[in-house]
């Protein structure tokens, strides 16, 4: 199973990959749009439909961008460090006493390639390099400390082998370059270009600045983390005993414990606290265990991920939104559940804490996706059917509450149950991942229908745990539950003391299967009466009547008036009925050929979810363009 600085890297990674997309549909979907270039069209249908894949290729743009600028940072780092921190960059000759040593170390460590040795202005050694064979810089003070076998110089050169033999510089100078590149790429030229456009924008642009500058402080928070975490792993990488053959050997722990505790600690470095470094080496378990506000970043980033990456994969499934989603939470779940890296023997107080904390990240994550800011269809006139509502301002207080509540109890949920299994670390990848993506998906398919639509918790259970959803539900449970009562039969006590453990761990696998067993059986029938009487309080096709003419302009005002989530889905077939029999009158080619496929061959509602997808898309798409291409803008909530 990978490192937790490996899980964590990849989360940092794809949560910058993230952010750049919502960059990319920034500057080429919200703000541009296509409204006007298919407003005179002689096919709309057509055009549109290559804007709608033009638009998706448009938010790839910003990912594309990001990796590239962030290959800049990374190929210049070492050629940075060498010139700020080394004396020379001519390595040490090979038949030196001093490379000898590091060679000795390097073999006692498992490094087949030793590091190139050169001469440092920092007082301590360090490893750096863009790929093996790395460079290690010694400072000028420690060679003859070195030759002379010091304990406490031979310790530190021998963590600094521990991350050329994890290779971990590499990850650490990728990750700092995905930093620094998403503030060029991300941050800064979106929160530039959103002031610019404040008269047009509005209350959107603070919204969106403060946002970004979350963002990016999460992006640091992650980097740090990333950082902490090699740096435990190359602690545990250093030799117990001498550097070579007949040479003295030295006690690791107290050689680091001296070489630690002279460290002056500031809370932005990139190394952990003395206090946690100490207490590790002391106790190995302690390695791995994540502090408070990993658990929180963690949360956010997959929160954060989940959100961008949902809604760029929902385009292969424009008919159903439900694989989409549960392809992007999948992914997303990956790094998410490799970056806690809960090591055995926590108590459990620590672990419902980190339950929690990192059960708040992923609603927060939600959130604090730069797309939450405002509503985009509200906000631009050309913005498109993409221009999805995430914020839970927008939603009923009720059901913000429920779906905050349903975050924690899965953090705490998926935690308890990874620290459960944390010795066996390969059941946890490989359950817990659908373990925490298959809710996770549909946790962010509510919140983007509960800010959309304004519905209770009611209806958005039953729409969201429909037959098709509870199976993998169920299944995935089912498996959880299994790989505790499995995982804990294995689990090893104390010689001559009965395990009590299998018998105590049971009770919470068979509580989730009934639990889950009544949820099915008998909540979801009653969940499916309220959907057909419980009625949404934002402005839905059913409620506002559409106005009685024939002009297209004013057909549009009603359908932007009611939005993305005011028109009938796709499986709606009465609603499909209605609004084709509406805008089969309307003055406009392109509405009414949208409005035959929504009507059906018999005017009652298709039946075609395929279809209905693409007429509605269709209906969007050509009202963005007949209202964007008037002389003057036009507000997308009219009276």
């Amino acid at each position: 199973m990978p490192a937790p600085s490996i899980a964590r890297f990849v989360s940092v990674a794809l949560t910058t990959v993230a952010a750049a997309m919502f960059a990319g549909h920034w500057f080429f979907g919200l703000r541009a749009g296509s409204g006007r270039a298919c407003a005179t069209a002689a096919d709309f249908a057509a055009c549109a439909a290559r804007a709608r894949w033009a638009e998706a290729g448009a938010v790839l743009v910003g990912p594309v961008v990001l990796v590239a600028v962030a290959a800049g940072f990374y190929l210049a780092g070492p050629a940075v460090t060498r010139w700020r921190h080394v004396i020379t960059g001519v390595p040490v000759p090979a038949d030196t006493a001093l490379r000898r040593e590091v060679a000795a170390l390097a073999a006692a460590a498992g490094l087949r390639r030793p590091p190139l040795i050169e001469l440092a202005k920092k007082q301590e050694p360090f490893v750096y390099g863009a790929w093996p064979p790395y460079r290690l810089a010694v400072p000028v003070p420690s060679v003859q400390n070195v030759v002379n076998h010091a304990p406490l110089d031979l310790a530190l050169l021998a963590h600094e082998i521990g991350h050329a033999r994890s290779g971990d510089a590499t990850r650490h100078g990728a990750v700092i370059a995905c930093w620094r590149a998403s503030l060029l790429v991300v941050v800064v030229p979106i929160a530039v270009d959103a002031w610019r456009l404040l008269p047009m924008a509005g209350a959107a642009v603070p919204q969106l600045t403060w946002r970004l500058l979350v963002v990016a402080a999460v992006l640091f928070l992650a980097v740090l983390s990333t950082g902490r975490a090699r740096e435990f792993e190359a602690d545990a990488r250093v030799p117990a005993g001498g550097p070579a053959a007949g040479q003295p050997a030295f006690d690791r722990t107290s050689a680091l414990v001296a070489a630690i505790g002279s460290r002056r600690y500031r809370w932005w470095h990139f190394a952990p606290s003395p206090a946690r470094r100490l207490a590790a080496l002391a106790d190995p378990a302690l390695r791995s265990r994540p502090a408070w506000h990993d658990a929180a970043v963690a949360g956010v980033a997959a929160g954060l991920l989940g959100t961008e990456l949902s809604l760029l994969v929902e385009l292969a499934f424009p008919a159903n939104a439900w694989p989409g989603y549960l392809t992007a939470a999948l992914v997303t779940a990956v790094p998410a559940i490799g970056a806690l890296g809960l090591p055995p023997g926590l108590s459990r107080w620590r672990v419902a804490g980190l339950g929690l904390l990192f059960g708040a990240g992923l609603l927060a994550g939600t959130q604090l996706a730069p797309r939450a800011s405002a509503d985009w269809w509200r906000t631009f006139p050309a913005a498109g059917g993409r221009a999805a509502q995430l914020s839970l301002l927008a939603a009923t207080p009720v059901t913000a509450a429920a779906i905050a509540g349903a975050a924690l109890l899965l953090g705490v949920a998926v935690t308890g149950w990874a620290a459960a299994l944390a010795r066996h670390r390969l059941v946890i990848w490989l359950v817990g991942v659908p373990l925490l993506g298959v809710p996770l998906a549909a946790g962010l398919l509510a919140v983007r229908l509960a800010a959309g639509s304004g519905w209770s918790p009611g209806v958005l259970v039953g729409l969201l745990l429909t037959p098709a959803r509870q199976v993998p539900l169920i299944v995935v449970v089912t498996a959880a539950a299994a790989a505790l009562l499995l995982g804990h039969r294995g689990a090893s006590s104390s010689p001559g003391e009965p395990s009590r453990q299998p018998v105590v761990r049971r009770v919470p696998a068979v509580a989730a299967l009934w639990v889950l067993a009544v949820l099915a059986i008998v909540v979801h029938p009653s969940l499916g009466a309220a959907v057909r009487t419980v009625r949404a309080s934002a402005p839905r096709w059913d409620s506002v009547p559409p106005p009685a003419t024939t002009n297209a302009a004013y057909a549009c005002f009603w359908v932007n008036h009611l939005g993305p989530a005011g028109l009938p889905g796709p499986a709606e077939v009465t609603g499909l009925g209605r609004v084709g029999a509406f805008l089969s009158t309307v003055d406009d080619l392109p509405l009414r050929r949208a409005a035959a496929s929504l009507a059906g061959p018999g005017g009652a509602g298709t039946t075609d979810r395929r279809q209905a997808a693409d007429a509605l898309d269709l209906v969007l798409a050509r009202c963005d363009s007949l209202l964007s291409a008037l002389d003057r803008p036009l507000p997308k909530r009219t009276a």
